[in-house]
């Protein structure tokens, strides 16, 4: 298993994380990565990264601070570099969300951080089958709030825009 985040990230969280769980589990590599300077490949395979492997990867709270040029260079890399099943999962904003955010925008500018990279609305299925993806879903932010916030979460706020993304990677054995 391979935790993998931007260097000052990956630094909090196991500072923070190391206060609960000491020693750290041997079967997960903590791998930093600024998917906008490297690529996800080259911090992968130095760490044993089997790309032959049924792989799931989880790529959440990254995209919409990614340059469109990071995000295809990930997503290059999960269709060419996993195996038959393989799949990923990500939030992402839409650019029509994006737009509309300028306070949100404002508040990441100031902490070092810029909301820059989304997806047209209704865009996401030919975003994703261009770059070797199928079976695309789209959560939405009703159907987020349909699954998730109910109960005791009921109450809780997800920005309008916001939605999850998940899409199997297309292999020759799929066609």
């Amino acid at each position: 298993m391979f935790e993998v985040d931007h260097p000052a990230t990956q630094e909090v969280k196991l500072l923070r994380l190391k206060k609960v769980i000491d020693p750290l589990p041997d079967h997960v590599a903590f791998i930093p990565v600024d998917f906008n300077t490297q690529t996800l490949g080259e911090r992968l395979f130095t760490n044993g990264y089997n790309e032959q492997g049924k792989t799931l990867f989880i790529w959440q709270g990254v995209t919409m601070y990614l340059t469109v040029e990071g995000v295809d260079s990930t997503l290059a890399f999960i269709t060419q570099h996993s195996g038959p099943g393989s799949a990923v999962i990500f939030d992402y904003f839409s650019n029509e969300t994006l737009r509309a955010m300028k306070t949100e925008r404002r508040i990441t500018r100031a902490i070092g951080e810029r909301l820059i990279f989304g997806i047209d609305q209704g865009q996401l299925e030919p975003f994703l089958t261009r770059r070797g993806f199928y079976d695309v879903h789209n959560a939405d932010v009703e159907e987020l709030k349909r699954l998730y916030f109910t109960g005791p979460n009921a109450g809780r706020v997800i920005a309008n825009g916001a939605a999850i993304a998940s899409a199997r990677v297309r292999k020759a054995e799929d066609g």
